[in-house]
């Protein structure tokens, strides 16, 4: 745990794994500007323009804004989302320490639960994904070296 899980390793990994831009569109699909603009015509009902907007036609008279609020909305919104670095967010907000707790309760866990039967598996798992190119080239080394032998003494 010391050695692997730094808190610098875990800066490398986070700057590594972590992409450094949001895309806006992943997250403007979300939100609900009809929504956001209703807010908007309740936050001006509820102002001390309040009075003054009920004189001019009430919430009909900003209907017409809807369409261009959006847009304006839409366009500032995503260069705002542009502009965040959510790894470096991420960073700052990421308790290393809880982090690392977890990690080392995961590893416990998965040791505590390893039998000899399951670690023989594993080594034949890692020995045949790894090192099958061995046996194949041992053996086309192993024949060929024993049919020089054969051949020549």
């Amino acid at each position: 745990m010391e050695n692997f899980f730094t808190e610098e390793n875990f800066v490398k990994v986070a700057q590594g794994a972590l992409p450094h831009k949001i895309q806006p569109e992943l997250i403007m699909d979300k939100i609900d500007f009809d929504k956001v603009f209703g807010g908007f015509v309740t936050a001006i009902k509820n102002s001390s323009f309040g009075s003054m907007f009920k004189l001019f036609g009430g919430e009909k008279a900003l209907e017409p804004l809807r369409k261009p609020f959006k847009a304006e909305f839409e366009k500032q919104a995503s260069e705002i989302i542009c502009n965040i670095d959510i790894a470096s967010v991420l960073r700052k907000e990421t308790d290393f320490e809880a982090f690392k707790s977890k990690i080392s309760t995961m590893v416990d866990t998965t040791l505590n639960e390893l039998t000899p039967q399951r670690v023989k598996e594993i080594v034949e798992d890692m020995m045949r994904t790894h090192l099958g190119w061995l046996v194949v080239w041992g053996g086309v080394f192993g024949a060929l070296i024993g049919f020089v032998s054969a051949v020549f003494f």
